[in-house]
């Protein structure tokens, strides 16, 4: 039986371009854009992705549709076979990007210029009523991540949650706020990270309120370090992760109850 839940977490978090890699198809980026990257077989299939990765069109083939179709189509499997196939790939960041050829941004994106354009959360902010008011954070752990340099604030009282290359840097950041959540364009998704970078204990969420909440009832363990994937999983974040784990190290999926927590914890 298939549960319709699963699948409408499945296309919501499993990306087409992802699907067509495993499936060992190749990105043509002569013939492709940033919005609408095309696949090549090897042979006469063609597939163009469309709709941010959620659909797609394949003109030789008359097909179109969500994730689940082109797991049937690339597959030729029926749909609880699909599902299966589409598990372990929730999440999962394509590996290319084509080029782009349509006409370049009129000022490119500097992530630490952008991030120190951003406004420091102080109390009585919007961001900062935010997270308080209606998330439940406690002063102080606010007033611990904005110590760290970690968060700040956008417009419309979105609260920016850094995710950092391996020196340090700014790479992009997660926007959580009264009216939306998601991630700043443009940017690149590793980890956000906050307590012992040196910890005994790595524990692994979806997003940077999560890891705030649950350091809050696990009291802040100088042993611990809580870090957030952003809700998604990138080559950036895996690589990050397999730099801290090593021997001894103990690591623990804090992700949400159901079954996109489920695929999260198994690809983790």
């Amino acid at each position: 039986m298939n549960d319709p839940d699963e699948l409408a977490d499945l296309r919501g978090r499993v990306n087409c371009c992802t699907v067509l890699e495993a499936a060992g198809w190749q990105i043509d980026k002569t013939e492709s854009t940033a919005r609408n990257p095309k696949y090549r077989d090897g042979g006469a299939g063609i597939v163009v992705v469309r709709h941010d990765g959620r659909g797609f069109f394949a003109p030789l083939a008359g097909s179109s549709g969500d994730v689940i179709e082109l797991a049937k189509l690339v597959w030729g499997l029926n749909l609880g076979a699909a599902r299966q196939r589409l598990r372990p790939l929730a999440g999962v960041a394509p590996k290319h990007t084509p080029i782009s050829r349509s006409l370049p941004r009129a000022t490119p994106f500097d992530a630490a210029a952008n991030w120190q354009a951003g406004r420091v959360l102080q109390p009585g902010t919007q961001g900062w009523r935010y997270l308080e008011m209606q998330r439940g954070v406690p002063k102080h752990v606010i007033s611990r991540a904005v110590a760290a340099g970690n968060l700040r604030e956008g417009i419309y009282g979105t609260v920016w949650a850094m995710h950092q290359d391996d020196g340090g840097n700014p790479i992009g950041w997660e926007m959580r706020g009264p009216t939306y959540k998601g991630f700043v364009r443009d940017g690149h998704k590793s980890l956000w990270r906050t307590g012992n970078r040196d910890a005994e204990r790595l524990i692994i969420t979806e997003g940077f309120i999560d890891a705030l909440s649950l350091g809050t009832l696990d009291g802040w363990r100088h042993d611990t370090c809580y870090a957030s994937t952003g809700g998604g999983w990138t080559h950036e974040a895996e690589t990050q992760l397999r730099r801290n784990l090593t021997q001894g190290v103990q690591l623990i999926a804090a992700f949400d109850k159901g079954q996109g927590g489920d695929l999260l914890t198994a690809r983790l």
